[in-house]
């Protein structure tokens, strides 16, 4: 406990259908340093009862090698597919009359329980007596299925459970967004695109569009088992090893995520008379690598009509080599809690 005093721990875990990582950060002062990290697979299954298993396993196992504490803050990923995002306008007030103002209204407009829901705000921006706020709504029983899975692995209950869109967020330079930008993010769960405006989170939208795809793509086209796929797809490293072929894959691949996006903005722009002439789309995967990649085939391509393109701008200390990224952003969410920090080095502490 007295050395407590001198540094914080974080634990970003990240839980998706296939896979489960995490990041153990410590912060002394300003500095930040990497003491644990991993990725494990689950062996691929349609069965949830068995997936449910596997990542019931592997998170036993990430609280033995994280050597968890109940002195870390503990930070988990909060699913896309199961959140809503929603804007809203009501007058000024505390937090918890805002809340109970806009469970009514929502309750009115999506006939929804006020019980059966949980809101987190976001707040857009102030005009005389009123307040424009992003508002992710979930359900109560998704946050306690959660939580619970955590307490049978041996975990006490998350400090945050943040949204999943936000991970990579958390590492980005917000100096490098202007007033008006574009952020769209794919995963193996779907493809998130956002409305990013005065360093705020303005409007989101969750296409079912995934990397899913492209793994039964390269599974049909290459033998090899969805299972590995997927693995090759999350570390990145490997995906050359499918020969120069590969390539009309993922340009494939890039292009139907790509029309996606360009979709979505323009409905959203139409739909609100909004000028996006000088907006950014910032684009990012599961690792930097098809990151750089998608942003390239994109901007080449020309698919969202002369819109720039460019990687999510993460900022120049982050490791993104030693670590999961998206754990990596969940365990810096943890350190906020406390501070800012800054990571001293690219390689991961000795313990």
């Amino acid at each position: 406990m007295i050395l407590q005093v001198f540094y914080r721990d974080s634990l970003g875990i990240e839980i998706t259908s296939f896979y489960v990582s995490h990041v153990k950060l410590r912060k002394k002062g300003k500095r930040l340093k990497i003491l644990n990290s991993g990725i494990k697979f689950a062996k691929y299954t349609a069965d949830e009862g068995e997936r449910h298993e596997q990542i019931l396993q592997f998170l036993k196992e990430i609280k033995k090698e994280a050597k968890y504490d109940i002195e870390d803050i503990l930070v988990v990923n909060f699913p896309m597919d199961e959140l809503l995002f929603w804007r809203m306008t009501l007058p000024k007030m505390n937090e918890e009359q805002m809340k109970n103002a806009a469970k009514i209204q929502i309750n009115k407009e999506l006939n929804v329980p006020i019980e059966d829901i949980i809101l987190d705000f976001v707040d857009i921006g102030v005009s005389g007596v009123m307040k424009d706020l992003g508002i992710f709504i979930t359900k109560v029983q998704t946050v306690n299925r959660i939580v619970s899975m955590l307490r049978s692995a041996g975990f006490d209950e998350p400090d945050v459970v943040d949204v999943d869109f936000l991970k990579y967020l958390h590492l980005c330079d917000k100096n490098r967004f202007s007033t008006l930008d574009f952020v769209a993010i794919e995963s193996f769960e779907g493809t998130t695109i956002a409305i990013i405006q005065e360093g705020k989170i303005a409007w989101m939208e969750v296409s079912p569009i995934s990397l899913m795809e492209l793994a039964y793509m390269l599974s049909d086209n290459y033998g090899v088992s969805v299972e590995n796929a997927l693995k090759i797809l999350a570390e990145g490293s490997e995906i050359g090893s499918f020969g120069k072929d590969v390539s009309e894959i993922l340009d494939a691949h890039y292009r139907n995520t790509g029309l996606e996006i360009e979709k979505l903005i323009r409905s959203f722009a139409s739909s609100r008379k909004m000028d996006i002439g000088k907006a950014t789309l910032y684009l990012f995967s599961v690792n930097l690598r098809m990151s750089n990649e998608f942003a390239k085939y994109i901007e080449n391509t020309g698919i969202l009509g002369g819109i720039p393109v460019r990687v999510l701008p993460l900022r120049n200390d982050v490791p993104v080599f030693s670590a999961p990224i998206g754990a990596l952003g969940l365990a810096y969410r943890g350190v906020m809690e406390v501070g800012e920090g800054i990571f001293i080095s690219k390689e991961k502490a000795k313990t």
